[in-house]
């Protein structure tokens, strides 16, 4: 039975004094929906009672009856990836009585683990049997949230020039994301409206839909932030022999150009999100991660005149419509208005309240301009030259002289706040007087 540890001369990490157990994997084929029930064992020491503690979970993954067929229980692989990232962080090794695929414990246990063990996790173990992997699928897959970045992966391949790469599926999973975000909302009627509204971009855009649910967030509580990677593959895993490629939608921030994994259990998990979809793809599945190299303008540039976006577009955190008002409605509105192109969403969102509120909406955005996502916007609009934003600025810059010519020093301080690079201005002047 393969066990995989790290220990080197130049780190010596911490031992795992925990451990998952995947006892079973059983298919259970339903009328309507079938669905992969694992048997797992969460075994915690208790330090103060010294002994311990075992957790029984029954975690499922559930898909349409038609896909039955595709759905694995020959193989632990999804259910390892699943628990990674919180083996890693609170220190669980992981054991399996259900073989993993070669191809996978190769890149995990050689090229993955190294690399995460080195920079803050738990020397976790492995202790599996390996088998040969299953025979590849032959779809290709996204996930359609309805947001910025699954849109601009659907008009990239929905009609791509290499037809190996063509979508021919849409998904939508519940692994995880229907969390606390929605607490203002609700998350079932966000879970609901999620589902309703992929229903109907999927049949305008006229591919098959397959739509699952899962209990994941019953075997631990993590930040869906951190391990939001580590879910999406798991219901890409669960399907394994369906897929021959899936394309994962990048966030739009640029992890790239400067990656690293110093402290990376502290953070999204998207910043390196490059290195775990090269592992976690094999011989007979590649994941994609998609968009990583654009920025959310050119998403919505590239998304804007693409008919199910204008539709169905929705970012929003705060209702089951776009509210229009909080950040993520903002920086979509801000965006297309700097593009022109603002009356195309009209019913997706309500224009005429943005337009009411153009004048705070662009002092939020000036604010805003030297974050990744609302930088390009700002330099887009500046290009434009948005007569309501360089009154707004100007008239911000000469207020700011009057008062400091004024020895209003302490005004001139507040008035430029909201303003990164004029706060450093006034802090300089008050510094000197």
């Amino acid at each position: 039975m393969p066990t995989h540890t790290i220990q080197d001369a130049d780190h010596m990490s911490k031992a795992a004094p925990n451990k998952f157990v995947i006892n079973s994997l059983v298919l259970k084929k339903g009328k309507t929906k079938s669905r992969v029930v694992c048997d797992i064992d969460k075994v915690t020491f208790n330090k103060r009672k010294r002994e311990n503690v075992v957790e029984n979970h029954k975690i499922f993954f559930e898909a349409p009856a038609e896909y039955t067929k595709y759905l694995v229980h020959e193989r632990c692989d999804a259910f390892v990836v699943l628990v990674l990232r919180y083996s890693l962080s609170h220190g669980y090794n992981i054991e399996s009585a259900v073989p993993m695929s070669e191809d996978l414990y190769f890149n995990i246990t050689e090229r993955l683990l190294p690399n995460l063990v080195k920079n803050g996790g738990y020397d976790i173990l492995i202790n599996v049997e390996t088998a040969p992997p299953l025979p590849p699928g032959t779809a290709v897959g996204t996930g359609i949230s309805c947001g910025v970045d699954c849109f601009n992966t659907i008009v990239r391949f929905l009609d791509h020039p290499i037809e190996s790469y063509r979508l021919t599926h849409l998904c939508i999973n519940n692994v995880g994301a229907f969390n606390s975000v929605y607490r203002r909302v609700g998350k079932q009627v966000a879970h609901d409206e999620s589902y309703r509204r992929a229903e109907m971009a999927a049949k305008e855009i006229g591919l098959p839909l397959i739509e699952t649910d899962s209990n994941v967030t019953d075997l631990y509580v993590e930040s869906h932030l951190y391990s939001h990677n580590y879910s999406s593959a798991f219901a890409v895993l669960c399907m394994k022999k369906l897929w021959r490629c899936y394309l994962y939608s990048s966030s739009g921030e640029d992890f790239v150009s400067n990656f690293t994994l110093k402290n990376y259990l502290s953070h999204d998990s998207s910043r390196y999100e490059l290195l775990l979809y090269s592992c976690f793809s094999t011989s007979s599945l590649t994941l994609i991660t998609e968009g990583d190299y654009m920025s959310r303008f050119e998403k919505i540039e590239r998304i804007s005149d693409y008919p199910p976006a204008t539709k169905y577009l929705y970012s929003c955190v705060l209702k089951d419509k776009n509210c229009g008002r909080c950040s993520k409605c903002l920086r979509n509105l801000l965006a297309l208005d700097a593009l022109g192109k603002l009356d195309r969403f009209d019913g997706d969102y309500d224009i005429a309240a943005y337009r009411n509120r153009r004048e705070r909406n662009l002092r939020y955005l000036i604010k805003k301009k030297e974050t990744e996502f609302f930088k390009p916007t700002y330099e887009a609009m500046v290009r434009k030259k948005d007569k309501d934003l360089l009154m707004i600025e100007n008239g911000v810059k000469r207020r700011y002289e009057r008062l400091c010519a004024a020895g209003s020093y302490a005004e001139a301080v507040e008035l430029v706040a909201p303003y990164a690079t004029s706060d450093l201005w006034a802090a300089r002047r008050v510094a000197l007087s």
